[in-house]
């Protein structure tokens, strides 16, 4: 397979059933490809495909339960870019201010609390 991993293949690695992975990617879990007759993984899926047969294989997932887990994983990375964009923010402004003192930032407003369990 040219540009691609045949899934043949990846059932073969991960020890388990084509019918199995077939089923994931028929649920829209990953994209497949076709090449010269057969079905196929690009490689910038591979990493997911794997998260995907690892969370059912490991933990019993079925495949409505991987889909909310990948989107939740997903919106956490998410999340978890904005908290950095926004320390750094705060870092540029405690610079371009010159004040390292929380009470002075808080009286500018621009010190800003987050929990990131809330």
């Amino acid at each position: 397979m040219g540009t691609g991993i045949a899934l043949s293949q990846i059932c073969d690695y991960f020890h388990v059933d084509l019918e199995l992975v077939m089923d994931f990617a028929d649920f829209g879990l990953y994209p497949t490809l076709v090449s010269d007759g057969q079905v196929g993984v690009a490689a910038q899926s591979l990493e997911r495909l794997g998260k995907i047969i690892s969370l059912h294989k490991a933990l019993g997932i079925n495949k409505e339960g991987i889909e909310v887990v990948l989107a939740l994983r997903e919106r956490v990375s998410e999340l978890q870019l904005e908290i950095e964009r926004l320390q750094n923010e705060v870092a540029g402004l405690k610079q371009n201010w010159g004040s390292e003192d929380p009470e002075a930032l808080e009286r500018l407003g621009l010190l800003i609390e987050i929990d990131p369990f809330a």
